[in-house]
Order: structure tokens, then C-alpha cells, then sequence
């Protein structure tokens, strides 16, 4: 069988920031009507070879060819008038316009200088009827679901013809439902553009590609074809180690009683009961709206409760906020790091120490020795790869930066650590390192309250699972009975 035409290539592309070397002269070839997954560990330059390639980035040296015709791609105009398009993971949306305003936001159809509303609508429902979609066209993207809205990111690209399409981390707020709608329709449009799709998740990678090309610090390692590899062939060369013991698993000594949920109600929550000792994990299951992340944030402080009880260390509490909440040792790890865990225009320093000034603050002023001497502390206790305590937070890699928000928590020891979809975006590698760590704290006596959508990750580190569904909870399961069929089989009926 002939090999497919070759869309687009890269010789030696090599990117460097102020001596460092992002991306190292990585060759690399898509295919028509081919999706070629790109994955590596964060930091392994995935990034980086996806901003060159849309014109986010200007490459320090390398070639880039479509169909075999060199190009010179200095911004992203440049990249769209060759064909090439990016979903970006992370949703570029105005959320009061409807989803035709953001589609052809920036090149509106016009009658001489007025608006067509309606044949914009017109040529967008049209080409959805080709590729088999449909979404609500008129109401405001905030009112539209995660699927829905990463359905509006890429029918911007799409509509702009491509034949190129990047894909970045395009299933993290989706569910396994969703997810299988969204390789549908992946699986049609391959025939119209070749994909590049860069994922964390390998089950995905070997459900929807053709090839994989790994990364590894800047380097390419290999390009194989997925039906004739394996996940541990491909972890290996994004790791470059053997990761046989993904959940590092200790037998720990539980203590008493730290927190006691009683018949909590709030929003959709009704009747929670659960506990958490002292050095234990206690995962919380559910699918996507199950009321996960609003019972973390109630215990928090975050949300009002409507009745119940939260007990911590014996003594009851109603927490009013945050603030109050902190106070007394109980600390909350935000799902979405980037909007609710930092703050993207400080540097590596300030983000550690930012809710420990009293710690770094001389006076009413910072001391920025106090502020570097802690934030290196915290940056050896987890490990956290820098180039100084100086360096931009938003040029961390994705494991990185969640390392930090971690540390920027325990400067001090925690009485309990609420974590809402910890490893949520970060590579294997960066995983094994953030289950060290909450290993780590439950030997110091913590107790830990983690979410996940990813249920062997849930089962692989918690010692009690609870099973949230439609607000309610499922009794407790514990360790030795674990069974995903089961917890799986919970989480999508009425308890």
C-alpha cells in the first residue's frame, strides 16, 4: 500500500529561550488524512513545536515544509493562510456572545458594511450537517456545556478550511461519554484535515491515532505506528525509566478522626456522610456534574451550607471562609491551577509565598531574601524543576506548575488537604511525583480528600473510595474491594 502524501514537515525546528533549549532539532512528518498524536512528559516540548508550528512562536532555526513547499511562519496570520489551525486547551471564548458570534468573530460576513447574522448562521449550520454535528447556535457560550464549547473552538478553526488542525489536551473537561462522541467525529473529519492531537492520556492516544511521535527534553525519541507499539513502550521513551509501580502505595497507620461529614446539603448535595482519619486518602468518585468540586469547595468554605455538620478534629465547624477554614489547617488544591491555583504574572517566588506573607514580610514590606529562602525550601521539599526562583510561572511546565501549588499550600503542615483534580493535564512522569508527595503527607498524618475523573488513579492511591451520584453518596468502599465495574456502575445510577 502506498504511504500516504506528506502535509506537513519539519527539519532540525529548534527553539531556545535565553540559553535554553526548548525544542532540539526535532523532525517531524504528518500525514493526509492521519491522526498523529504528540506526547511527552510537560516540559518535553510539545508545547513549544505546537506554538512554532501555529505561529505562536518563531522558530530559532529549522525548516518547515507544507506539501513539501518550504515556509516561513512568523505569527499565526501566517499559519492560517497556510492552512494550519490549534484548539488550545485552554478555552479562548467571549461567554456572552452566542456561538456563531464567537465562530466568525474577527472575519463577520457583511453586506457592504452590515452584519449577515443570518447567513452566518446559514454557512454554520450547513457545514455542521457535512461533519454530523450540532450545538445551540444562539445562546451565550457560558450557558453551553464543556463538550459544547470545545465544539465552538473548533468550528473557528474548521470553518477556516484547514489542512492542518493541532489539537491540544482537547478531552481534559470531557466525559468518557463525550469523549467517545468527540473520536466519532474526529475519525470523520481526518478524511478533510490531518491532526495533530497531543494528549496526556494514553488510552485516548491509542484509541484515536494512526502514529505517535514522543518527546523527550526538546529531543525527539521516535515516531511508531500506534498498532504496533505498546503503553509501556511508549511511556518508556517518554520517561526514559520504567515506571512499573505507578501509585506508590505504603501501608500507613491511620490515626482518629480528623474530618466528619453529617447529612451536608448544599446545591445538589443532599444528605453527604463520610469521614477521614488521620494519614488517610480517601478518594471521591462521580462523573462530571456529580457534585464533587462543590463538596470540596463546602468544606472549604466556599459555599454556603444549606444543613448538615462538618466536624474537624472533634469540634464542630461552619465555615464561613476560606480564610477562617486556613486558619485551622484545612487547605483546598483547585481543579483549574491556572485560573484558581496561581497567579500567572508573578514569578516562581512570589506564587510560593503569596499566602505566607507574615513568613516574608519585614514590616509592611516583603523581604525578598525571607521570600527566596522560602521559596526554596518548599522548591527542594517537591521537588520542583526551576531555573531560579525568579523564572515566570507561566514557563513552568504543566507537573511543575501544579507542584507549586501544592507547596504554596504546605508551607506548613496540613491538618486536612482537599485536592480536586490534582494531576488533571500532567504527563505520567509528573504524576508519579504529585502521588509521592500526597504519599508523603499521609505518613505525616494528614488526611487527604482527592477527586479524580481518572479511576485507576482514585483507586490506585486511595485507601476508602466514596461514590458521589446526582448529589448523593454511596456508602464507603474500602481498599481490598475495590472493583472499577462497581464504582463505575454506582456513579451512573441514583444511589
Amino acid at each position: 500500500m502506498n504511504e500516504k502524501e506528506i502535509i506537513l514537515k519539519t527539519k532540525k525546528l529548534t527553539k531556545t529561550f535565553l540559553g535554553t533549549i526548548a525544542l532540539n532539532e526535532v523532525d517531524f512528518e504528518l500525514r493526509e488524512e492521519e491522526i498523529h498524536a504528540l506526547i511527552g512528559e510537560n516540559g518535553a516540548g510539545k508545547s513549544t513545536f505546537s506554538k512554532i508550528i501555529s505561529g505562536a512562536y518563531v522558530s530559532t532555526s529549522g525548516e518547515i515544509f507544507i506539501h513539501e513547499q518550504k515556509v516561513n511562519i512568523k505569527n499565526s496570520s501566517d499559519a492560517l493562510k497556510l492552512g494550519i489551525g490549534i484548539v488550545f486547551q485552554e478555552r479562548d471564548l467571549v461567554p456572552w456572545l452566542t456561538a456563531v458570534e464567537n465562530i466568525f468573530l474577527g472575519r463577520e460576513l457583511l453586506n457592504s458594511i452590515f452584519l449577515c447574522p443570518g447567513k452566518m448562521k446559514e454557512e454554520l449550520r450547513t457545514f455542521m450537517q457535512e461533519i454530523g454535528v450540532e450545538i445551540p447556535l444562539d445562546q451565550p457560550v457560558i450557558e453551553l456545556g464543556p463538550s459544547e464549547q470545545q465544539m465552538v473552538e473548533i468550528l473557528k478553526v474548521l470553518l477556516q478550511k484547514p489542512r492542518v488542525m493541532i489539537l491540544d489536551e482537547p478531552t481534559s473537561s470531557l466525559t468518557e461519554k463525550e469523549t467517545l462522541s468527540f473520536f466519532k467525529l474526529l475519525k470523520t473529519l481526518k478524511k478533510k484535515v490531518s491532526i495533530i492531537f497531543i494528549s496526556h492520556r494514553l488510552e485516548e492516544v491509542f484509541e484515536i491515532s494512526d502514529r505517535i511521535t514522543v518527546l523527550r527534553d526538546g529531543k525527539k525519541i521516535d515516531t511508531v505506528e500506534t498498532a504496533k507499539t505498546s503503553p509501556e513502550e511508549i511511556i518508556k521513551m517518554m520517561v526514559d525509566r520504567e515506571i512499573s509501580n505507578l501509585y506508590p502505595k505504603e501501608e500507613i497507620r491511620f490515626g482518629e478522626d480528623v474530618l466528619e461529614v453529617k447529612n451536608l446539603s448544599v446545591g445538589k448535595l443532599k444528605q453527604i456522610n463520610f469521614k477521614a482519619r488521620r494519614g488517610e486518602i480517601v478518594g471521591i468518585a462521580g462523573i462530571v456534574g456529580a457534585g464533587r468540586t462543590e463538596l470540596l469547595e463546602a468544606i472549604f468554605g466556599l459555599e454556603k451550607l444549606e444543613e448538615g455538620e462538618i466536624i474537624l478534629n472533634g469540634e464542630k465547624v461552619y465555615p464561613k471562609s476560606p480564610g477562617e477554614m486556613i486558619k485551622k489547617g484545612v487547605y483546598l488544591i483547585p481543579e483549574n491551577r491556572r485560573v484558581a491555583g496561581l497567579i500567572l504574572q508573578m514569578n516562581v517566588a512570589e506564587n510560593l509565598s503569596i499566602i505566607h506573607l507574615s513568613k516574608v514580610c519585614s514590616g509592611c514590606m516583603i523581604n525578598n531574601q525571607k521570600e527566596k529562602i522560602l521559596a526554596k525550601r518548599l522548591i527542594d521539599k517537591f521537588g520542583i524543576k526551576v531555573n531560579n526562583v525568579a523564572q515566570n510561572i507561566n514557563n513552568l511546565s504543566g507537573g511543575n506548575q501544579q507542584k507549586v501549588v501544592i507547596g504554596k499550600w504546605l508551607a506548613e503542615k496540613a491538618t486536612l488537604l482537599l485536592m480536586d483534580e490534582a494531576t488533571s493535564g500532567i504527563d505520567v512522569g509528573a504524576k508519579r511525583e504529585i502521588y509521592r508527595i500526597i504519599q508523603g503527607l499521609a505518613k505525616e498524618g494528614t488526611a487527604i480528600i482527592y477527586t479524580s475523573s481518572d479511576l485507576p488513579e482514585l483507586i490506585g492511591i486511595s485507601d476508602r473510595i466514596y461514590v458521589l451520584s446526582e448529589g448523593r453518596i454511596s456508602p464507603e468502599i474500602h481498599r481490598k474491594n475495590f472493583s472499577q465495574q462497581e464504582i463505575v456502575k454506582i456513579a451512573t445510577v441514583t444511589v
